[in-house]
């Protein structure tokens, strides 16, 4: 970490200061060292960087193989670090006009006047920085993301990514309900993980998909097929790909409407751990996502990629294990190269969590189309009410667990329809 990059005479950075100096903190190297670093990367626009995996390396010196699953040692010093910031504010902190914040589920610190609680003074503007400025204070609550915004390899993804920090009109009457819906249900938030664009971009170079096991462990790290290959460099980073972000959009603004806390992660900050209790969106399909890999055995349509002998990348389609009379075995799309044009496939299916405590919903597809049908469908009332009607429920929150098959046909990125071609009860 290097503090001199932070500006002299920098607020937000002496009010840091003040706080790991103060008593509390003296006799607690490690937590003014977790400030600090946390501090700094958000002050100078690095909120992309704060990922526990980071904080675990750069802080408490675990090694590269760091496994959060089996250490919870980051998580267990965010909840100390965070009580001793409150005690700081309520004693000799107590006159401070500026006050610091870590909120629950995150890492970024968040900054606010206390003359004006709407108001907070995080960061670079988004003139000095590619990172959104975070949302206002009441925002956070309902809008957290985890580890700050997410490195985009999509054209124009960077505009999308700064209007979901916009903070939005009245939400107004609640809208009817969706298929959303009805996981965005009960105290704890709702996790949203989305897609990992490095994950497709090694499954091309490699002409394999990533078994969850691997992605879970982390041994592709080591062994990057081509480390001169300048898009296959970057595979550290986080990434996401410009379907994920409007999908995520989408459903950031019915969590807002509905008045229900919603946890955005990138998939390679959670783990099967994670999936085990509460109610999750996962996002894309398993090659970007191979966290839906653990939940694939259960479904009766399933994502699969071909890898043809000269083809630059994998031809996908959704494969029907046990097709009912008048069904396709497998439903390929267009044969086309081009994701923006033609019949695309998308998922959208919700089962049972790994211990049975919460729901999963899937939000999957083909191609970039297919999955953009897959969320626009997930997200429409008009949808939810007649998938309801075709699993026989009275309503959408009384529909059993399912999974449905969706067509659609797109041009220039658009899907023109959305419709159901097949779909499935899923049995606990």
């Amino acid at each position: 970490m290097d503090p001199g990059s932070v500006p002299d005479g920098e607020e937000r950075w002496e009010l840091v200061q003040r706080i790991v100096s103060s008593p509390r903190f003296k006799k607690s190297p490690r937590l003014q060292q977790f400030l600090l670093f946390i501090a700094e990367c958000t002050l100078t626009g690095r909120s992309g960087e704060i990922t526990e995996y980071a904080i675990a390396w750069e802080v408490f010196e675990r090694p590269k193989d760091y496994d959060p699953s089996g250490d919870s040692i980051v998580r267990t010093a965010a909840h100390q670090l965070r009580s001793k910031i409150k005690e700081y504010f309520d004693v000799e902190g107590s006159s401070e006009t500026l006050t610091l914040d870590i909120p629950k589920g995150a890492y970024m610190v968040t900054f606010t006047r206390r003359d004006d609680q709407h108001a907070t003074v995080n960061g670079p503007s988004p003139a000095d920085s590619p990172h959104p400025v975070p949302p206002p204070a009441p925002l956070v609550r309902r809008w957290r993301i985890i580890s700050g915004t997410f490195a985009i390899l999509a054209v124009g993804a960077l505009g999308i990514a700064i209007a979901l920090w916009r903070h939005p009109a009245d939400p107004g009457p609640l809208p009817a309900e969706t298929i959303a819906s009805t996981v965005l249900t009960g105290a704890n938030p709702t996790r949203l993980v989305v897609g990992d664009y490095g994950a497709v971009l090694l499954s091309i170079a490699t002409r394999r998909a990533l078994t969850v096991e691997e992605y879970a462990n982390r041994s592709y790290e080591n062994s990057t097929p081509d480390a001169q290959n300048p898009v296959l460099a970057n595979l550290s980073r986080p990434t996401v790909s410009l379907p994920d972000l409007k999908i995520t959009e989408m459903l950031l603004r019915l969590s807002w409407k509905e008045k229900k806390d919603l946890v955005v992660h990138h998939a390679r900050e959670v783990n099967a751990r994670d999936l085990r209790s509460g109610n999750s969106i996962l996002l894309a399909s398993p090659v970007a996502n191979p966290w839906i890999g653990l939940f694939e055995h259960k479904l009766n349509f399933r994502f699969h990629v071909r890898y043809e002998p000269n083809a630059t990348a994998g031809s996908s389609e959704y494969l029907n294990v046990h097709p009912n009379p008048g069904e396709q075995a497998n439903y390929p799309g267009s044969p086309t190269a081009a994701p923006k044009f033609g019949l695309a496939y998308g998922l959208v299916a919700r089962l049972p969590n790994l211990d049975g405590t919460g729901k999963i919903l899937l939000i999957c597809g083909q191609k970039f189309t297919g999955f953009q049908a897959a969320g626009e469908y997930a997200t429409d009332p008009r949808a939810a009410a007649e998938l309801a009607r075709l699993l026989n429920a009275k309503n959408v929150r009384e529909m059993p667990d399912f999974e449905v098959l969706l067509e659609t046909n797109s041009i220039d990125f658009t899907p023109r329809y959305v419709k159901p071609v097949a779909f499935r009860r899923i049995s606990n």
